[in-house]
């Protein structure tokens, strides 16, 4: 009892802290939109220094509110017992995450020890994997779908509304139908998979994620833990169809780009892909969605960079923290195309970027809403677990609000496309 007890003292210590910090985060959410404003009205102006300062106010803030909370309120901790009790919680959090979702409210669901169940997650990024395991909480808020709806060019359009479109586009250009073969690589939460098998699909979803593994076998769906190089050698020639939707941004990080290894990751990503496909499937089509830097690769070397050491630099301080919050590197514009050749040609390519804008900005409604509900207790709960990581994340909606910083001005920093291949024939 008396290890518990030091143990407890301790985390009340963090959760005082962070909920001082986290408070600060939703007190300047309210008034987020008009820091952005601002922060244009400056960059309009040609004041980018003072822009930049701007910016990078906003995290320190948090930074120096931490610090005079470890400073004068210590002696308020003994006296926390609800810390206990949420750092009681947050140890038993893999379990939690499976029954925080209010479809699977009457139902208990056991997440998966990875070394049972995994392949290959030794291989992913330790960011992307912290990255899925935090936007789980996001279904509290009412996002289960982390890419882009269509919005067919209006921003009124009701959030999962653009969601099914999304949906829609993507079965109909795999050419989905009733027994269609479908293979979903990052499946999320399974919202896509769940309008395939609407459709009469045999649908399979492959995550990194454990608690997206646990909330997929819920709703009794196929689904299986592993990175997609382990697929197992038996699934060659399996599918008629595949969909990524939204996870190819992940596969290659900076320090890979640094390298010069991201052409060779996407050649091997499309062989894998050719390798799935059954190769007498009247479809045998490849659907991805991602993000694309606009115009040139941006240097590896800003995103492994502290955003603090390049607060003038206006891109390379977004996309570190993107880096930080989300990890992964962005593809320039044709750089796939380029290295599906000799497995993959490319039939449809159509700009969704507006798209992602506009749900960007419904993310970021949708968060602020909830953050008084169970989404902000659940949140919390990250930062106690994980304060580093969700610190960027939140700061990617928040603060400097780095996620909508992508999809604003004329050009704006990024592109997104919808890619539709088609595998070449032997």
């Amino acid at each position: 009892m008396r290890k518990f007890t030091e143990r407890g003292l301790k985390y009340r210590l963090i959760v005082i802290v962070l909920t001082l910090g986290l408070a600060i985060f939703c007190g300047y959410g309210m008034i987020n939109l008009k820091y952005n404003h601002s922060v244009d009205f400056l960059h309009r102006i040609g004041s980018s220094h003072l822009a930049a300062m701007a910016e990078v106010g906003v995290l320190a803030v948090f930074g120096v509110a931490i610090l005079l909370a470890v400073t004068f309120f210590p002696t308020l901790l003994a006296y926390l017992p609800v810390a206990e009790k949420m750092l009681i919680r947050s140890r038993r959090h893999r379990n939690r995450v499976c029954n925080e979702y209010p479809e699977l409210s009457d139902m208990r669901v056991d997440c998966p020890k990875t070394a049972d169940f995994s392949a290959g997650l030794a291989e992913v990024a330790a960011t992307v994997r912290r990255c899925y395991h935090l936007t789980g909480v996001s279904a509290l808020a009412g996002v289960e779908d982390y890419t882009e709806g269509i919005y067919h060019g209006d921003p009124q359009t009701d959030y999962h509304q653009a969601q099914r479109r999304q949906h829609t586009y993507l079965l109909d250009e795999v050419g989905a139908d009733s027994g269609f073969r479908l293979l979903e690589i990052g499946c999320g939460l399974g919202t896509l998979m769940c309008a395939a098998q609407a459709r009469g699909c045999e649908v399979t979803g492959v995550t990194i994620s454990e608690d997206q593994y646990a909330v997929c076998q819920a709703r009794g769906l196929r689904v299986v833990l592993s990175d997609y190089r382990a697929l197992p050698r038996e699934w060659t020639g399996a599918f008629d169809g595949i969909i990524i939707n939204g996870a190819l941004e992940h596969f290659c990080q900076p320090t890979d780009a640094r390298d010069g290894q991201q052409d060779r990751i996407y050649e091997h990503m499309f062989g894998i892909l050719a390798r799935l496909l059954d190769p007498v499937s009247l479809s045998r089509r490849v659907v991805t969605t991602a993000l694309h830097f606009r115009g040139a690769h941006v240097a590896p070397s800003k995103l492994l960079r502290s955003p603090f050491l390049q607060v003038f630099d206006r891109q390379g301080f977004h996309f570190a923290i993107l880096h930080r919050g989300y990890g992964g590197y962005y593809p320039v514009a044709g750089q796939l195309e380029h290295c599906a050749r000799g497995f993959f040609r490319l039939v449809r390519e159509v700009d969704g970027t507006q798209d992602y804008r506009f749900t960007a900005e419904d993310w970021l409604r949708m968060f602020r809403g909830a953050l008084c509900r169970r989404f902000g207790a659940a949140l919390f709960g990250h930062f106690v677990h994980d304060p580093a990581h969700t610190f960027w994340f939140t700061a990617s909606f928040l603060g400097p609000a780095s996620q909508l910083w992508q999809f604003r001005g004329v050009p704006t920093p990024v592109q997104h496309f919808r890619h539709t291949w088609e595998a070449v024939s032997d």
